[in-house]
């Protein structure tokens, strides 16, 4: 009897010590596998915050508005430059003034891309008032106005015009 009854004794035995060697590789499979959940949705929960954080330095702000501070001293140059052009009405200077506008366009488009255009610094009010100007000022040197050349003196002084209100309107955004 006593075989019999220590038989399904040890075979109970056997099952258990089984089965937890069974659940030791599944028991450090789970292990890992909340840790990895858990380190993952930490370092997601930081780095969103450091990202909202970063949004609210004064930092980001200063850049954006050095930039944009840039971009209207660009244009107050394009400005002068178009004033020299109505003085000499030069191809060369009217040239000058077309390449000038491609660059404050290059900048506008930079500033566009980097910038997400919150309405702390007016930038979108300041990029509505530069890029219609600097597109009426290329077309109107290159194609001129109606009958009128492009290096005519009526061009240019629409031109001037058109610069001078850009520039003094993005000035008092500013």
């Amino acid at each position: 009897m006593t075989e019999t009854g220590s038989e399904p004794r040890l075979t109970s035995v056997k099952r258990i010590f089984g089965n937890k060697l069974l659940l030791g590789p599944l028991l450090s499979f789970l292990l890992v596998l909340a840790l990895m959940i858990g380190t993952s949705s930490i370092i997601f929960y930081v780095q969103s915050t450091l990202s909202e954080i970063e949004e609210a330095l004064p930092i980001r702000l200063s850049k954006q508005e050095r930039d944009i501070r840039v971009l209207v001293n660009e244009m107050g140059k394009m400005t002068q430059t178009i004033k020299f052009a109505r003085t000499y009405q030069s191809p060369k200077v009217v040239s000058m003034v077309v390449r000038q506008s491609f660059e404050v366009e290059k900048n506008l488009e930079q500033i566009r891309d980097q910038y997400r255009f919150n309405d702390v610094l007016g930038v979108s009010a300041i990029h509505a008032k530069l890029n219609p100007a600097i597109y009426d000022i290329r077309n109107w040197l290159t194609d001129g106005i109606y009958n009128f050349g492009p290096t005519s003196a009526e061009t240019l002084r629409l031109v001037e015009q058109r610069a001078r209100d850009a520039h003094e309107e993005a000035e008092t955004l500013l």
